[in-house]
């Protein structure tokens, strides 16, 4: 009989939220919105929730541990962190903006959509959320501060692809009834099977993998099992408290070496974003494309279906590292 590694990933709840935004004027926007979107967030964030006034600075501020944009937009390390993760500069950000809309040109009357993703329990911040990104519209967006409205907001319930609720319409002015924040980790039946040995991960935004100081494509199913692995338990530790976290997983990286990239399609797709704190632009480029595994895939069906939800790599709140899994049945 063959030994198989079990390894127990944390629980990580999430809402998933779309955004329906409406263009109040003609303008242009650039096409990879995500960097535009977390900066004007960012900016209306604290605006609306700060009551200490715009001269107060957020690291002497009385109210810091209790602020909802300290807790979601600049979260601090607020302890020593377990070994696996020290030297952390800083906390893993609990949000993903992912746009994939390439229209440039918007014209008055046009939709602009996108997704936002709300990680662990800053999911209880929603209706902040929501305010927040209605006055970050009106305010403007792009180079021109171009003026939107928010007309409508959907939250995921369920994995269905068409299975959105409506949770928000800016005519009645009020949230409705919204659903249990969704759960990152499930049993699906894939994982379940254990003749699966055969699937393709489509990396749809660039994945900015980083190994030993730098970028490479001709990495091992290990390599990436350990990137998203890590990815999770960031997050687990820093926004699912209540979550018992397995820090002794170096035989399931092992066991990782027994499925095989086959076919490795990846290449690198650049794009940059202007940091006004940095006065500098950032090069956020990363790898696009498709890996053919084989092998025994099914311990780590769950690993990549937490990262199909929870995105890897660098620059994930900006929509960097968004990827899916393609299995025959979903072709």
């Amino acid at each position: 009989m063959k030994h198989q590694t079990v390894y127990h990933l944390p629980q990580i709840s999430y809402f998933k939220l779309r955004f329906q935004l409406v263009a109040l004027q003609n303008t242009h926007l650039g096409l990879n919105k995500g960097s535009m979107l977390r900066g004007a967030f960012g900016h209306s964030f604290r605006r609306v929730v700060c009551v200490a006034g715009p001269k107060q600075e957020c690291e002497t501020c009385i109210l810091k541990p209790k602020c909802s944009y300290k807790q979601v937009f600049e979260p601090d390390v607020k302890e020593n962190p377990p070994p696996f993760l020290s030297g952390l500069p800083s906390t893993p950000r609990p949000y993903i903006f992912l746009c994939t809309d390439t229209n440039e040109s918007f014209n008055k009357g046009d939709h602009l959509a996108f997704d936002f993703t709300l990680i662990g329990n800053t999911t209880e911040y929603l209706p902040y959320i929501i305010l927040v990104v209605t006055e970050m519209a009106e305010k403007g967006l792009g180079t021109r501060r171009s003026p939107f409205k928010l007309q409508k907001v959907f939250c995921k319930n369920g994995e269905s692809k068409t299975n959105w609720i409506e949770i928000y319409d800016a005519h009645e002015g009020k949230i409705k009834d919204i659903p249990s924040p969704q759960l990152a980790l499930t049993s699906s039946a894939m994982a379940k099977d254990a003749s699966v040995n055969n699937l393709t991960l489509h990396f749809q935004t660039p994945a900015r993998l980083q190994f030993n100081n730098g970028f490479k494509q001709d990495f091992t199913f290990r390599l990436l099992v350990f990137k998203i692995l890590r990815r999770i338990l960031e997050l687990a530790h820093f926004y699912a408290p209540d979550e018992a976290i397995n820090w002794e997983f170096h035989d399931y990286l092992v066991s990782a070496d027994k499925v095989e990239i086959i076919a490795n399609n990846l290449h690198w797709q650049d794009w940059s974003r202007r940091s006004n704190r940095q006065n500098t632009t950032l090069k956020m480029g990363g790898y696009v494309g498709d890996l053919k595994l084989t092998g025994e895939v099914a311990p780590f069906v769950d690993l990549l279906h937490m990262g199909e939800i929870l995105h890897i790599g660098k620059g994930t709140v900006f929509g960097n590292g968004k990827m899916h899994i393609i299995t025959k049945e979903s072709n």
